[in-house]
C-alpha cells in the first residue's frame, strides 16, 4: 500500500499532475481578456517598465501608468485575476495594481498571495530611477501604499476607515 501511494506521488509529480505550490516552479498560462481589452493587451506584452504617473524628465504619465487607466475602464476583476498567472511579469504587476485600485482591503490577500514572486521587472514608480525590482516587492509596496504608481493623482490627506493614511499601511484593515 505504502509503494503504490509513494509510486502515485511520484508519477503524479512528474507529471505534474499534483497540486503542490513550490515558488520554484509556476506553472503560468496566456491571460485571455475581452475583445475590448485585447489591443491594451498587446501594447502591455510590449513594455518593458512598469512606470507610474510622473516619470522621467517630462514628469509625465509613463505608459504602464497610462494602460492601466485603460485596464481599469476596460477590464473586470476576473481579467485582473486572470493577469496575475500570466508568464509576463509586467503583465502580473498590472493584474495586481488593477485588483489594488478596484478594492485594495477586498483583494489584500491575494496581493499578499504575490510576495513569492521573484521575476523581475524594470520600475519607476516616480521620477527617473529605473531599479530592476521583484514583483513581489512591488505586489509588497503595493499593499504598504496603495497610491504607489500615482504622485500626481494622489490626495494631499488620504484617508483610511477614518484615519489618516500612512505609508505603512497599518491602518488598513486586515
Amino acid at each position: 500500500m505504502k509503494r503504490t501511494l509513494l509510486a502515485a506521488l511520484s508519477i503524479s509529480l512528474l507529471t505534474g499532475c499534483a497540486d503542490v505550490q513550490t515558488h520554484t516552479t509556476t506553472k503560468y498560462t496566456a491571460a485571455v481578456v475581452s475583445p475590448s481589452l485585447e489591443p491594451s493587451m498587446r501594447s502591455l506584452r510590449n513594455l518593458q517598465v512598469v512606470d507610474g504617473d510622473a516619470v522621467y524628465e517630462s514628469g509625465k504619465e509613463g505608459r504602464f501608468y497610462k494602460l492601466s487607466c485603460k485596464f481599469l475602464q476596460q477590464g473586470t476583476e476576473s481579467e485582473f485575476f486572470r493577469l496575475l498567472h500570466d508568464p509576463n511579469p509586467v503583465v502580473r504587476v498590472m493584474g495586481i495594481w488593477c485588483l489594488n485600485k478596484t478594492d485594495s482591503v477586498k483583494h489584500r490577500n491575494t496581493i499578499k498571495d504575490m510576495y513569492q514572486d521573484s521575476a523581475e521587472v524594470s520600475f519607476v514608480p516616480v521620477g527617473c530611477i529605473v531599479e530592476t525590482t521583484p514583483v513581489g516587492e512591488i505586489a509588497r509596496q503595493v499593499v504598504r501604499n496603495p497610491y504607489l504608481l500615482e504622485w500626481r493623482h494622489h490626495p494631499e490627506e488620504k484617508k483610511t476607515h477614518g484615519k489618516p493614511w500612512d505609508a505603512t499601511g497599518d491602518n488598513i484593515p486586515r
